[in-house]
């Protein structure tokens, strides 16, 4: 299979802002150095962070919400514009989720800006209508589900990479009163850019959340069952 050079980008990532460049060549051709591109539908930059491809996103999705609000002109109720918004919208908020999903606040709230836009919209239309009833849920949870439900597929070998599973710290307990599933790692809460990075990984983060999860509901259902609720 021959290569396009002329397709070919060469891109240096990077967490400095300067960094030793040199060119490459291919068939005698010099590559392009770029500091963004796009690779599946998702847009990288030098530094590894997705915060352009949701600017990108964002953009993207507030126009496909522009086209449904002029649709709506011809009287169609909320419940017609829900079934657009989630197969034109959501779509793109959630596509590949797993991989950019963001942990800064900044970013989670300009992704959620975007459908509290559409659900003003609603709101405006109908007043006297609850939200809720829609059931359009934060994005962030959304994300959240995606990304226990990428896990479980992958401890599940549905979704097969075994470079991925050595980086999984599973926990072998050594008592009965724990109930985690994964070793946490234990980090410096004063060093902000260890915790950043950690809580930036698909895995730890996940399996925080999946830790609290299983935390919560024997709690739960416990509370059901014991005398006192009775």
């Amino acid at each position: 299979m021959s290569i396009n050079a002329s397709k070919t980008k060469l891109m240096t990532f990077k967490r400095t802002t300067s960094s030793i460049d040199f060119n490459y060549s291919l068939d005698d051709k010099l590559l392009d150095h770029c500091t963004s591109i796009k690779d599946l539908g998702i847009v990288l930059d030098s530094s590894f962070g997705y915060s352009l491809h949701i600017d990108q996103l964002c953009c993207r999705a507030s126009g496909m919400i522009g086209l449904i609000m002029r649709t709506a002109r011809h009287g169609h109720g909320s419940n017609a514009l829900v079934l657009p918004y989630k197969s034109l919208v959501l779509q793109l908020l959630e596509y590949a989720s797993v991989v950019w999903s963001p942990y800064q606040v900044g970013l989670i709230d300009r992704l959620q800006s975007v459908q509290n836009k559409f659900l003003r919209y609603l709101h405006w239309r109908e007043p006297d209508r609850p939200l809720n009833l829609l059931r359009l849920h934060p994005l962030v949870v959304r994300r959240e589900v995606a990304d226990v439900v990428f896990l479980y597929e992958f401890l599940n070998f549905v979704v097969v990479c075994p470079p991925l599973l050595e980086r999984i710290a599973f926990r072998l307990p050594s008592g009965t009163r724990s109930r985690r599933l994964f070793e946490l790692s234990h980090l410096n809460r004063n060093d902000l850019q260890s915790l950043r990075v950690s809580q930036a990984t698909l895995f730890s983060k996940t399996a925080f959340l999946m830790t609290s999860l299983r935390s919560t509901i024997p709690t739960t259902a416990s509370a059901e069952t014991s005398p006192m609720s009775q």
